[in-house]
């Protein structure tokens, strides 16, 4: 109940507006977060549909704003370098995206990035 109260639940707008990058395989997640936590969020993305690849702070060894965060980022799908937008609530997180070459998004109302996300899912991207 406490992480749920810090984390919620996913936003329909934004699960909605998820669905087509997951369905084309452009969506990669990357969070701070530990096992425990991540069994909880992991179960209720799924719930909502979303199923992704994803770079995890208790996986790699290294939280974001981390140079070697934003390093196993780029390990993890070798179209994150030309092809990503990384999008996160902290600004010192989307500022060390761009340091490593990501151009990033500030996330704060869920409907600004849903609307967002759809214009992006509609953009063709090369693969």
């Amino acid at each position: 109940m406490a992480w749920q109260s810090v984390l919620g639940a996913p936003v329909a707008e934004i699960i909605h507006a998820a669905r087509p990058l997951v369905a084309s395989g452009r969506l990669l997640l990357a969070s701070n977060t530990n096992p425990l936590h991540w069994r909880s969020v992991a179960a209720c993305l799924l719930t909502s549909g979303i199923e992704a690849p994803a770079v995890l702070s208790f996986e790699v060894g290294h939280t974001k704003p981390s140079e070697k965060f934003f390093s196993a980022i780029l390990e993890a799908d070798q179209r994150v370098g030309d092809q990503a937008i990384f999008i996160d609530d902290l600004g010192r997180n989307v500022a060390a995206a761009r340091q490593h070459g990501i151009p990033g998004r500030i996330h704060s109302d869920p409907q600004k990035t849903a609307e967002w996300l759809r214009e992006l899912s509609a953009a063709r991207w090369d693969s």
